[in-house]
């Protein structure tokens, strides 16, 4: 071995240790590639379809494909699995390029109070035709039919024209960002480090960037204590699931609370607790 091996081993290592330490540039982690979740080749569906993040007031975050080619929403769990899919294929077409069609306000509580989804469907077709012919519709799962139906009246507020318009949302499980292809028909859900800071939140938020809470032992099987700042003790504290369920909530008393979490699923879930200011404090365990 020559003499200047030792030194260049040395030297290897401590490039090795600085690039550890250092800060990554870039923390985008592809998690999911969504096909048939955005832009189609196919002549006359230009922006056809969209991928986005939507909180449903029972069943929580999901992802949202809608497919105007098959004339389907389908939901996916925050983990990326199917969670159910509905059908418009009953709903009006009027307008011959579906990038014409508008779905709007999906929601479980909205149009009525059952848990099934209904959503508005809206469409437009203008070509040459004075006055325009229109309808709106609201789409109900549980009949697997229509609850509103009106021609002549349209919603002209297209909430999620050609792309969604939130590409980032703060979602329980860590902050995502969706981008569309263009030449492909997918869409890609990339997860980020940090959260949206404030006056950035979609929709008007007020919610602040969320404070950390240490968990431990983690892994765990049997116990994880929960330790919080001061001034968070005493509060309620979620626990979701990777799908996005609050499965369960407990009082936090004191800094440092120990709970059983032995009647939990495997897999790994966030800690929630949403302080009074609008900031959340959060961290994450798995249960083995």
């Amino acid at each position: 071995m020559s003499k200047t091996a030792p030194r260049s081993v040395l030297a290897f290592l401590t490039a090795l240790l600085l690039s550890a330490a250092m800060p990554a540039r870039g923390q985008f982690a592809l998690e999911h590639v969504y096909a048939g979740g955005s832009y189609s080749s196919m002549p006359g569906f230009q922006f056809a379809n969209q991928l986005f993040l939507l909180e449903l007031e029972s069943s929580g975050w999901k992802y949202v494909r809608i497919d105007r080619e098959t004339r389907q929403v389908v939901f996916y769990n925050l983990d990326h699995s199917l969670w159910k899919s509905v059908s418009f294929a009953m709903a009006t077409v009027l307008n011959p390029n579906v990038s014409g069609q508008d779905v709007l306000y999906i929601s479980e509580h909205l149009f009525d109070l059952d848990d099934g989804i209904e959503f508005m469907y809206t469409n437009v077709f203008t070509n040459g035709i004075d006055p325009p012919v229109c309808v709106t519709q609201v789409v109900d799962e549980e009949t697997a039919g229509l609850i509103f139906n009106v021609s002549d009246q349209y919603a002209t507020v297209r909430l999620n024209f050609r792309m969604q318009q939130y590409p980032i949302q703060s979602t329980p499980v860590g902050t995502k960002l969706i981008l569309s292809g263009i030449v492909s028909d997918s869409a890609y859900v990339y997860g980020l480090a940090g959260d949206l800071p404030t006056g950035m939140l979609e929709g008007g938020g007020q919610e602040r960037a969320a404070e950390a809470m240490e968990l431990f032992p983690n892994p765990s099987s049997t116990e994880l204590t929960v330790s919080l700042p001061a001034w968070r003790s005493n509060a309620s504290m979620e626990i979701i699931s990777g799908t996005g369920q609050v499965v369960r909530t407990i009082m936090v008393t004191g800094t440092a609370t120990t709970i059983d979490i032995r009647a939990l699923a495997t897999g790994a879930y966030v800690c929630r607790i949403q302080g009074g200011d609008g900031r959340p404090c959060i961290g994450t365990f798995i249960k083995n």
